[in-house]
């Protein structure tokens, strides 16, 4: 099994060493803020069984990483699975927050649900799961728990599929 992951530096750390998955982030020449570089991203996830898009760029960049390997995995007839790791935002947001990323994160879940529907209804060969995650690390998901997570959504059996899995930390 060939794993890909795309940002989240402690994230990814742990997904080098458990898959040795290959890691695309900034610091390694993949900047998914520029177009030409998430391209590149794009084509080489096509030699990937696992594609864990784990990115932020505090822009559109995760969204359009994530459009066009749904587009580019179609078009070659791909089978394997996308993970995609999105925000807990579009499921609650506290009152007071004004988040101007979260249009863009539904279109991203929505993106998400729409690969999982063609999925489902056998028009695409691989899985799409969205993860809606509340924090990382202190107060919230552990790196090794993400990690059992991910392991959990890999290992399910063929029958099964996740669409999406919502872990929600307790606002005071």
């Amino acid at each position: 099994m060939k794993v890909a992951i795309v940002g989240g530096t402690g994230i990814a750390e742990l997904f080098v060493q458990k898959y040795s998955a290959v890691n695309f982030s900034r610091t390694n020449g993949y900047d998914i803020s520029i177009e030409k570089q998430r391209h590149n991203i794009v084509y080489s996830s096509l030699e990937y069984d696992i594609f864990l898009n784990n990115a932020y760029s505090g822009d559109a960049g995760q969204f359009f990483l994530l459009y066009d390997v749904i587009k580019a995995w179609t078009k070659f007839d791909k089978g394997g699975q996308i993970i995609n790791t999105g925000s807990i935002l579009t499921h609650i947001t506290k009152y007071d927050d004004v988040n101007s990323n979260q249009p863009l994160k539904t279109a991203t879940d929505e993106l998400c649900k729409s690969s999982f529907k063609k999925y489902q209804s056998n028009k695409i060969k691989f899985k799409t799961t969205n993860l809606k995650l509340g924090k990382l690390g202190d107060d919230g998901i552990s790196k090794e728990d993400f990690s059992n997570l991910i392991d959990y959504i890999i290992k399910q059996p063929k029958h099964l599929h996740i669409g999406e899995i919502i872990v929600e930390t307790k606002y005071d």
